[in-house]
């Protein structure tokens, strides 16, 4: 057996591999006893017809085919042995060069490979700097919105009120948004909201308006838009006042708090909130700085991966997206029709690029982990997996019947999977904060618990927000 090996560019290697004649006629003998054990061939039993019968009844040709396929299936794993090839997904028969001698050129696509540069170099401070009492307050006014009532106002409309209107957008003669009612608390320009709707600082517009006038105003949206409707596009927008109203807040006392757990005084109530705060400002902190850290080490690495393993990541994300979706009551088709995409723009402007960062940087924190001799306890394990039952058991839905439908072993296996997975992220985001932050790298990661103590979470109420729906209105006529 000779073997060539030609490396590609696209991380793949080409095999060309010439074998011995004899080995292609045992294997035309052996892959015509297969086919006439699962043939009919006239005047003989299942497997017991010649060799020459076999070739006259069903083709010379058919039996070289699955004689290859034979011959592809025992040399394939033995031309990477061979070679020392570390393949990164499915090889591939990619031509049959000759028949005489058979000689077979094979694709094989390599293991992702990760050098890390200088790594240990890049720096990054950690600047949390944790919740201030005026965002405990937002949030204690939000809830506070959840139960307020609405009374008529004399004269215009100012912040902290709520105008009901019915608003219409064109863009030229084309109606991009049709005649709808809604009804718009104004914000004060620091609490805007980046995603209002259907403009960022629309409520300001309506400061000053009035019972049964109308308002024109137009707006240019950026090229770059999430709205496909709206991107790139000047509308014109007609508002037609039919109310204002004052929002009546409650006040903030032990019956009030009652509506969102058992908390027994209103400083209870407040402290529980900013521990949920901490909590979700924290993560999202803490996400933002580890993407930042992987992105200055990704500017000093070298990521070579073939083709077929970005392929992989795509498909697994977009049966995410599709599940989502699902859960949305909406298909992908109906997806692209409302974002006026096609399947390829999809594919280019969402899919690949998401997939891509999502498979880089899982290959640098595998690469850093090996880098930084990140070993696991059966302790840590242990706890990990008992959290992530926990977790998968109290936000998966229907997990009983996951359990009497999925193989027990299946399941464990899966749980541990992921259980391992979570604690050797957490312990390779550390040794990255140590490293960005100007910390020794020969000290061993310091371990910190991700546990919180466990206390009553504010719950929200069924109410929806005053944008979304009117808070109670007092009896007027």
């Amino acid at each position: 057996m000779k073997i060539e090996t030609t490396p590609r560019d696209d991380h793949q290697v080409k095999v060309v591999v010439e074998l011995e004649p004899e080995i292609l006629e045992h294997k035309m003998k052996k892959a015509a006893r297969h086919i006439s054990e699962h043939t009919r061939i006239p005047g003989f039993r299942p497997g017991k017809a010649p060799y020459d019968m076999v070739l006259r009844s069903v083709g010379e040709e058919r039996v070289r085919e699955e004689a290859i396929e034979l011959v592809t299936e025992e040399v394939y794993p033995q031309v990477l042995k061979e070679k020392n090839i570390e393949p990164g997904a499915m090889g591939s028969l990619d031509d049959i060069v000759s028949m005489d001698p058979l000689t077979l050129s094979f694709i094989v696509p390599l293991a992702p490979q990760v050098e890390l540069g200088d790594y240990t170099s890049v720096r990054l401070p950690y600047e949390y700097k944790g919740v201030e009492e005026d965002e405990v307050e937002k949030v204690v006014e939000q809830y506070r919105s959840y139960y307020a009532t609405l009374e008529p106002v004399e004269g215009a409309a100012k912040v902290g009120d709520v105008v009901f209107i019915k608003l219409e957008g064109k863009s030229g003669d084309e109606v991009i948004i049709p005649e709808r009612p809604l009804q718009i608390k104004i914000d004060a320009k620091d609490e805007i909201n980046e995603n209002e709707f259907p403009f960022k600082g629309f409520s300001q517009k309506l400061i000053g308006a009035k019972d049964e006038k109308e308002l024109s105003l137009s707006y240019d949206y950026p090229a770059d838009f999430q709205d496909e409707k709206l991107k790139g596009k000047k509308v014109e927008y007609t508002v037609k006042v039919q109310s204002v109203k004052k929002m009546i807040l409650p006040e903030v006392d032990e019956t009030f708090i009652k509506n969102f757990g058992s908390f027994e005084t209103v400083d209870d109530f407040k402290k529980t909130i900013r521990t949920q705060l901490e909590e979700n400002k924290q993560a999202e902190y803490d996400f933002d700085y580890y993407n930042r850290v992987i992105e200055l080490i990704k500017e000093k690495a070298t990521i070579k991966y073939p083709p077929q393993v970005l392929d992989d990541e795509k498909a697994e994300l977009l049966k995410s997206f599709e599940r989502d979706l699902a859960e949305r009551h909406m298909d992908m088709e109906a997806y692209l029709k409302m974002v006026q995409k096609t399947h390829q723009e999809f594919e280019e402007s969402e899919l690949v690029p998401q997939a891509k960062n999502k498979l880089e940087r899982t290959l640098i924190m595998s690469e850093v982990s090996k880098a930084e001799k990140i070993e696991l306890s059966d302790k840590e394990i242990e706890e990990s997996y008992h959290d992530t039952l926990h977790d998968i058991a109290s936000t998966t839905q229907d997990f009983d019947k996951l359990v009497k439908k999925m193989p027990k072993e299946k399941l464990v296996n899966a749980i541990a999977m992921e259980a391992a997975s979570r604690v050797m992220n957490r312990r390779t985001y550390e040794a990255l904060k140590r490293i960005a932050t100007g910390g020794s790298t020969e000290e061993p990661a310091e371990k910190t618990e991700a546990k919180t103590e466990s206390k009553a979470k504010p719950r929200k109420p069924k109410a929806k927000t005053v944008k979304e729906e009117a808070p109670k209105e007092e009896a007027e006529s």
